[in-house]
């Protein structure tokens, strides 16, 4: 170890983020132990206020209170449900502009030898369906073979249990593989618009 303790383990830190790698995670640090004391602090502050935010209890979204902004909103159709797998896709479908209903984040998607059905929200997602009147599931997953998987997994779990609800997935203007985060807004507009029933 060439570095001080106090910079290898943020270093290790660093590397535990995703897609960071080691030589990242150095650059990150290296880059901060350059900032002056003022800096620092604001920064370790900035991430301390981050044990202040709450997942909102309804939907799993990222918020300052226990029910979140889009959950609360009594303007929003209450009928289609749009089943995410993280907060970001979340954020990067409302930038659209063009999907006014509610959303459910699942935490992941089912991935072999990574993730299982029983390490997702599924629980949490059934009561909801089974409270709430919702006529639509929207299946807004990125369109890799995580994706499909945990979609078709679902669908045939969403059909058997709730037969009336209507199964749509987001209309491929996407490339396959592609993480939905990275879309544009105006491609993912249109995928959302286009849905077809499955």
């Amino acid at each position: 170890m060439i570095w001080p303790k106090e910079v290898q383990n943020l270093i290790e830190t660093f590397s535990r983020f995703p897609n960071i790698g080691p030589k990242t995670a150095e650059r990150f640090v290296l880059w901060l132990l350059k900032k002056d004391k003022n800096d620092l602090e604001k920064f370790a502050q900035m991430i301390k206020n981050l044990t202040n935010v709450k997942f909102c209890q309804i939907c799993g979204n990222i918020s300052q209170e226990q029910i979140c902004p889009i959950c609360k909103d009594t303007s929003r159709t209450r009928d289609i449900l749009c089943l995410v797998s993280s907060p970001i896709e979340l954020a990067t479908i409302e930038k659209t502009s063009k999907y006014r209903g509610l959303y459910f984040i699942l935490g992941g998607l089912i991935s072999p030898g990574n993730i299982k059905a029983k390490d997702l929200k599924i629980q949490n997602l059934w009561k909801r369906l089974e409270k709430e009147k919702i006529k639509e599931v929207i299946f807004a997953f990125s369109p890799t073979v995580e994706g499909e998987t945990t979609m078709l997994y679902l669908e045939d779990k969403i059909k058997k249990t709730f037969p009336n609800i209507k199964l749509t997935k987001l209309a491929r203007g996407l490339s396959l593989g592609m993480d939905l985060e990275y879309a544009d807004e105006i491609t993912l507009s249109e995928a959302i618009k286009n849905r077809g029933e499955i």
